[in-house]
């Protein structure tokens, strides 16, 4: 493989010398991007991202989220700084601190285009013994103007700066659509694999900055050999059909597909009757060759050899019906209605045992949504969500948000004022676990949050301003035991996100600022300030006798957090928990880079953690597991449209 990416690297380097004059500059305007919301129905154009800003910030975790806490090498669970960003799904648990790496079903993204697009990243850094890299190629092309099929496989693996401590993680995906005035279809089937050596975190944190970091004593050293595996499967199947009533307009309009709509006349009401099908199987699997080596506290079955399995299936069907008057209309209406089965699995494989646990329910429920828009300035939804039976029974869900637009000299700016109250049943592996060292049977009490929030934004001034108010009655947290715990109680928490790009010239100002409170600390453990700032000098070079264009940044990136009790991590389990022992950040993360655009091909050069070495030895973001030392990297995209 390594010989392979090499080879890759070098090709791409002399084809794109060759061929970069017969590039056009830009993607053609006729390639339509969009993703589908949470309930796979309504679609919500995207960009697909071919800029050179923040390039260099080639790491998926970071790029959805800059502001994070993680375990140094690519590829190993992270976790954001912001809290409202940790709003995980009882389906995601086994993955959920692995989402940004993996391919699934709500983030896929679907395509139209004239003529067939390819897109292949890769990146490389450090020495052969602790070799990071990553790959993508993503290739999709439309079979005629409204169906398209396409596949996308990522690769991240990392050697690791620190002993025992490999990484790897393979995603694929393969997706189709068909969109057109009477049916529309969308579908795709993912496969994740995540393997990881654990290591178990640094023995003494004193040793970095004083040893080679390949020979710094580890908590799981090489007689334990401890791995980790997820093997995630999902596949979605999403289609419908539409009904309208009164005669139709013909002339139409395009969506965000690229599809011509056919406007009806009078009211214009249409009905859309759909289908939802989702299946995804989780397997995890965590081994350790030495149990008694005296980082784990219990021993529940087994001292000569840890084999953890679990496995999770859900099987979902959703029936809804949609209506909404014509979108051509100054003043819009519409909502909708739905019934979902979920068939849901568990299993444990006990300890000592060979015959796994299961358990089964059938999770039933009903939901609705309207909305309403009051010209093209200010729209209004609400929605519902209502489990009826099985292990959810009693869940429920009311969510609603304002949406107000404004005309300024610099474009247009959007308030969003929103709200949600839910309350729900603890995930089923927070109240039933059984492995080699860790085994608990809980019945904890439904969790009931309500979330209140407003966010302000204006493009024109690159200006984003969100405020956010979380209160969680029976927060379920780890505790320091790495053991899943609840507050008998109220939590609160309170963030203020501020992004504001400044231009000065040629010289460009990338600011992000998360302020946090919580009442709760200790159990809810979070930066008071989080800092991302990406300063860089840009220029476009034009070369007069090619008439080619050579785009150019040059500058660095700063992250930094206030100093907190920041989590530690469980192998084990896979799961972040709350420590006492020390308090991390107060360290400023440097990485410096230089950024090209030549045509449709960007490139990167960076040294990742620049100030490695001078700024002290405390860049640990997560306990005892250390942050990667400086490292030279290179990265390009290249983008085909023929």
């Amino acid at each position: 493989m390594k010989k392979i990416l090499f080879s890759f690297w070098i090709l791409s380097l002399v084809t794109i010398t060759n061929a970069s004059q017969l590039l056009p500059d830009t993607l053609p305007k006729r390639i339509y991007a969009w993703q589908l919301d949470d309930d796979f129905y309504q679609i919500s154009p995207i960009d697909l991202d071919t800029t050179l800003k923040k390039f260099q910030v080639y790491k998926p975790d970071y790029k959805l989220y800059p502001l994070h806490s993680n375990m140094g090498n690519l590829a190993l669970a992270s976790l954001p700084d912001c809290f409202i960003d940790r709003n995980y799904k009882d389906k995601v648990f086994f993955i959920r601190y692995y989402l940004p790496f993996l391919h699934y079903p709500d983030n896929q993204t679907y395509i139209n285009t004239k003529k067939p697009f390819t897109e292949l990243k890769y990146t490389t850094g450090g020495q052969k013994k602790v070799l990071e890299q990553s790959l993508r190629v993503l290739h999709t092309q439309n079979i005629n103007d409204k169906f398209n099929a396409g596949i996308d496989f990522k690769l991240f693996g990392s050697e690791g700066q620190y002993a025992n401590q490999k990484s790897s993680i393979k995603a694929l995906a393969t997706f189709t659509s068909y969109t057109s005035n009477r049916y529309t279809l969308h579908a795709n089937f993912n496969l994740n694999n995540i393997f990881v050596d654990e290591n178990g975190g640094m023995v003494n944190d004193e040793d970095l900055g004083n040893m080679e970091t390949l020979d710094i004593p580890v908590n799981l050293g090489t007689l334990n050999s401890a791995v980790s595996s997820v093997k995630n499967k999902t596949f979605m199947l999403s289609h419908g059909i539409t009904l309208e009533g009164g005669k139709r307009d013909t002339s139409g309009t395009t969506d965000s597909a690229g599809v011509k709509i056919e406007k009806p006349t009078g009211l214009g009401l249409r009905g859309k009757l759909s289908h939802v099908l989702f299946f995804q199987n989780d397997a995890k699997i965590y081994k350790d060759k030495s149990p008694q080596s005296g980082f784990y506290r219990d021993i529940y079955s087994d001292s000569t050899i840890t084999f953890d399995s679990l496995y999770a299936r859900t099987f979902t069907n959703i029936l809804r019906f949609d209506f909404q008057s014509d979108p051509g209309k100054k003043f819009r209406f519409g909502g909708g209605v739905a019934a979902t089965i979920e068939m849901d699995k568990y299993s444990n494989l006990l300890p000592g045992d060979t015959i796994y646990h299961d358990d089964d329910y059938s999770n039933k429920s009903l939901s609705g949504y309207l909305f309403n828009d009051l010209g093209e300035k200010f729209n209004w939804k609400v929605k519902t969500r209502n489990y009826y039976s099985g292990y959810k029974a009693g869940d429920f869900l009311l969510d609603g948000s304002i949406n107000k637009s404004f005309s300024a000299k610099k474009g247009v700016s959007t308030l969003i004022l929103a709200g949600k109250f839910e309350t729900r049943r603890p995930a089923y592996w927070l109240n039933y676990y059984h492995s080699n060292n860790f085994v608990w049977e809980n019945d904890f009490g439904d969790v009931i949050e309500t979330r209140i929030s407003a966010k302000y934004s204006h493009p024109g001034r690159y200006l984003n301003a969100s405020f956010n108010y979380a209160l969680i009655d029976r927060y379920l947290y780890f505790d320091t035991l790495a053991h899943p715990a609840q507050i008998n109680g109220l939590a609160s928490i309170l963030s203020l996100y501020l992004t504001k790009d400044f231009h000065l010239g040629k010289f460009h100002f990338l600011n992000k600022v998360l302020f946090q409170q919580t009442d709760h600390q200790r159990e809810i453990s979070l930066p008071a300030i989080s800092i991302y700032n990406s300063i860089y000098f840009e220029h476009d070079f034009y070369f007069k006798l090619t008439q080619g264009h050579l785009l150019v940044q040059l500058g660095f990136d700063v992250y930094y957090n206030t100093p907190y009790n920041a989590m530690a991590y469980m192998p084990a389990t896979g799961q972040f928990y709350i420590q006492d022992e020390k308090e991390l950040g107060n360290y400023p993360y440097l990485d410096a880079f230089l950024n090209f655009k030549l045509k449709r091909t960007r490139f990167f050069f960076m040294f990742d953690h620049v100030n490695s070495g001078f700024t002290g030895d405390n860049y640990f973001s997560v306990l005892h597991y250390p942050l990667n030392q400086r490292t030279f990297k290179f990265g390009l995209s290249w983008t085909f449209y023929d």
